[in-house]
């Protein structure tokens, strides 16, 4: 017994060694060269240059960057019948804009998740990448480099969650490219290689590729979701990894290579299965609302560990406070247990009912961004030597000239605010102080009343303080928002309703005549409005309007709501033309405060050629009125 201890000991002693030895190698391993200039450093991939430089890898999560398009954000899904791509290049710039200025050092994204941009054949053979993925997910390598954004790419993810709603034999058809040691070879030549040699130019700006996200998801039994029906074992998944590993270096040598753990907490790392698997560095999904992690030192590894993925436990809790203590207690906490990275789930999306998202459901940054930022700045000062007397102001991605947001400086007293047509000559707009300028959320905001419209602007700030100023660069082109347009533009009939009545409407429901009706009691323009008298039944209204596929349209309604003896869960969505089944956008829930509201957002139409937009009833007193749909600018 006691032998076996002291044999126990010594081996976990020597993996604790091994794991500090190459987390050095990793963040401080550099070549030294002589030129002209001097010795300058080079690094070996860009993994080591940001650890050298930051210390840390600060990292947010994007598996999908929108609501509407998980698993067709790049491409499409055979597996969930997505058959039109929501990708938005907007999209992605803003996203990555916001998480630069946030003080991320790395975005993580998600290529395949749910079989996405994948093709094949009756086999089960995987027989390519779509090319309109493969466009798309080049036009996002090229945002990347031009807004210096480093990127780690996730190929895959478990795809079992979605097993039960595909069905057994279409899981099992589209899962056979992995499981089934037979096609590996078409997986490796039709995936792996082709995507990794596109990955190949872009290295400056790719931190990594993480072959598989919780692998452990499709994985039956006690290594993987033991209430799972169906799946592969953990050898055969190890051994496809480990395929996929070798594919990866084939054509970038250089390049950091891992795979996350999940589902499993800190089990797998400690139970040794990923030691096998000849990895960079090893990522696990860690979840709980303290923010609290394990030593690596206890984690009985042999390569240096990041948190792929954190989080709370309490997925439904939006208080901003909750946010920004378990996000700060996890960064702090994983750079002190000898991680070497930490990637927060996750940056979110317009209306996301997940509460663990850097964006609220308004798609605003959330404090917790603010919170971040100054960690990561503190953290740089320190690596530094010194802080400045101002931390240089960050610009917020521009959506509205109404709405230039901007993170600010901790120290400013007074912000100079200057406005350009060009992004090159600037002109003062306006000398504000910091304290008007605070929204509450951590950063600043102000409206440029004089911008006009069809015009495109760029701002910049500069925070002063005493002596004491610090610039930001340029903002991302912005203009005036079109929220409004002409009768003649406007899809929506009648939307006004000053016909008196709504013909034009489909009821759903049994005779809800008394639920929906055109009234003169209150309107936002004009003599009428439409009413929702609540019975909190859900019957509803809802009227179809023609567009084109694949295109942007904008949709602004003025609403009041107040509550009343039904309840007040009333809400509005955008449903697809083909099935009347599917959101494209919403629910959005009406806000009930009594007094007349904006609403609006952007809809992509994905391959549908008729858009449905419904309200029902959840219960509460509703006055509609001002509704537009118009394609947007």
């Amino acid at each position: 017994m006691t032998l076996k201890k002291t044999v126990v000991r010594g081996l976990a002693f020597l993996m604790v060694v091994a794991v500090i030895c190459a987390a050095s190698v990793l963040s401080a391993r550099i070549m030294e060269t002589d030129n002209k200039a001097g010795a300058e450093k080079l690094y070996k991939n860009t993994m080591e240059r940001i650890l050298a430089e930051d210390g840390f890898i600060y990292g947010i999560n994007v598996p999908w960057f929108s609501g509407q398009s998980y698993a067709n954000d790049i491409g499409t899904s055979v597996l969930m019948g997505r058959t039109a791509s929501g990708y938005d290049a907007g999209l992605v710039r803003q996203v990555f804009t916001n998480a630069k200025a946030t003080g991320f050092n790395c975005v993580r994204i998600w290529l395949f998740e749910v079989v996405e941009g994948l093709q094949f054949d009756r086999y089960g053979n995987c027989t390519g990448v779509q090319k309109e993925f493969v466009k798309n997910l080049t036009e996002m390598l090229d945002i990347a480099v031009e807004l210096g954004v480093v990127l780690d790419v996730t190929y895959f993810c478990h795809i079992s969650f979605v097993g039960n709603e595909a069905g057994r034999d279409k899981y099992n058809w589209l899962t056979q490219y992995i499981f089934d040691r037979d096609k590996w070879g078409g997986t490796m030549d039709n995936i792996i290689r082709p995507v990794s040699e596109l990955l190949s130019g872009y290295q400056d700006n790719i931190l990594c590729v993480d072959i598989y996200a919780e692998p452990e998801g499709d994985i039956y039994g006690r290594n993987g979701n033991a209430n799972q029906q169906y799946g592969t074992s953990w050898p055969v998944m190890a051994e496809f990894l480990k395929m996929c590993v070798e594919t990866v270096r084939s054509v970038m040598p250089d390049m950091p290579v891992t795979v996350s753990s999940g589902w499993t907490n800190y089990s797998a790392l400690q139970s040794g299965l990923y030691n096998e698997l000849g990895l960079d560095f090893i990522g696990v999904d860690i979840y709980n609302d303290t923010g609290t992690v394990l030593p690596v030192r206890n984690l009985m590894v042999n390569a240096p560990v990041v948190l792929a993925e954190f989080g709370p436990v309490s997925a439904h809790d939006w208080s901003d406070e909750f946010q920004s203590k378990y996000t700060a207690a996890f960064y702090r906490n994983a750079r002190a247990n000898g991680y070497i990275g930490a990637f927060l789930w996750m940056y979110g999306y317009f209306n996301s009912t997940e509460s663990a998202t850097l964006v609220g459901q308004d798609s605003n940054l959330r404090p917790a961004a603010a919170v971040i930022r100054n960690l990561v700045n503190d953290v740089r000062y320190e690596m530094a030597g010194s802080a400045p007397a101002l931390d240089k102001p960050e610009m917020i991605y521009l959506t509205d000239t109404m709405d230039i947001q901007w993170f600010g400086s901790r120290n400013a007293q007074r912000y100079l605010i200057e406005r350009s047509a060009d992004g090159q000559s600037w002109a003062e707009l306006a000398t504000v102080s910091a304290a008007s300028v605070d929204n509450g959320r951590g950063y600043c905001g102000y409206s440029d009343a004089t911008a006009e419209e069809k015009t495109d602007y760029y701002y910049r700030v500069t925070a002063i303080s005493g002596p004491n100023r610090a610039t930001s660069g340029p903002s991302t082109a912005g203009r005036v928002k079109k929220l409004f347009c002409s009768e003649e533009e406007n899809l929506i009939v009648d939307g006004g309703f000053e016909t008196g009545g709504i013909p034009q409407y489909e009821r759903w429901g049994a005779d809800n005549a008394v639920q929906f009706y055109v009234t003169d009691e209150d309107s936002h323009s004009g003599a009428y409005s439409l009413k929702m008298d609540g019975q909190n039944n859900w019957n509803g209204v809802a009227q179809r309007v023609e567009c084109k596929a694949n295109t942007f349209y904008t949709f602004s309604m003025w609403a009041k709501a107040e509550r009343n003896a039904s309840g007040g869960n009333s809400c509005f969505n955008v449903l697809d033309g083909k099935t009347a089944s599917h959101d494209l956008q919403g629910p959005f829930p009406f806000v009930y405060n009594g007094e007349w509201m904006l609403y609006t957002f952007d809809v992509y139409t994905r391959d549908n050629t008729s858009l449905i937009f419904y309200f029902a009833d959840g219960g509460g007193e509703i006055f509609i009125d001002d509704v537009y749909l118009f394609m947007r600018e």
